[in-house]
């Protein structure tokens, strides 16, 4: 395969974002800070890896439907908007106060997330948006209760830009 040379380099480029230029460059940079205060406002942070062109162009389907995809979006809707009385739209438009007034934890969350806040740096903002995305999760499973599976899970979404580069 014929490498490809671009007419500027990738830092040079006013589209191509910081972070992507930084993973592309062949120099050392340093890891984010523990809480990053624009990181702590972004409620998910996952990894989507490149795609090579077979699996780009390839014929086959590899997730579910955009039909499929909008009736479990609007199912966890309706359960979050019955929840609240129409006072809050989704999970996501909930304060701190607010989380603690309509949401039941189970028992074992809650040495997860003082592990999070401890071990991982988490701010105060963080963990609202890890027990908010932990509700969604539980919600998306018809679960009354958050578990310590949706808090793991939630904290992993949280975790991403954490990790040393």
């Amino acid at each position: 395969m014929k490498d490809v040379e671009f007419a500027f380099e990738f830092g040079d480029c006013p589209l191509i974002p910081w972070w992507y230029a930084a993973s592309k460059s062949e120099e050392a940079h340093s890891p984010l800070p523990e809480a990053d205060p624009l990181l702590d406002r972004i409620d998910l942070h996952i990894e989507v890896p490149a795609l090579s062109y077979d699996e780009i162009a390839g014929s086959g389907k590899s997730g579910p439907a955009s039909a499929e995809v909008r009736e479990t979006v609007q199912r966890v809707r309706d359960v979050q908007r019955a929840r609240y009385s129409r006072a809050f739209a989704c999970n996501a438009h909930l304060g701190a106060a607010a989380t603690r007034e309509f949401w039941i934890l189970a028992p074992g969350p809650d040495t997860l997330l003082q592990n999070a806040i401890d071990r991982l740096g988490f701010s105060a903002r963080a963990y609202d948006k890890v027990l908010r995305v932990a509700r969604t999760l539980a919600d998306l499973e018809d679960s009354d209760v958050i578990r310590d599976i949706h808090v793991a899970e939630a904290i992993q979404y949280q975790n991403l830009d954490r990790q040393v580069l």
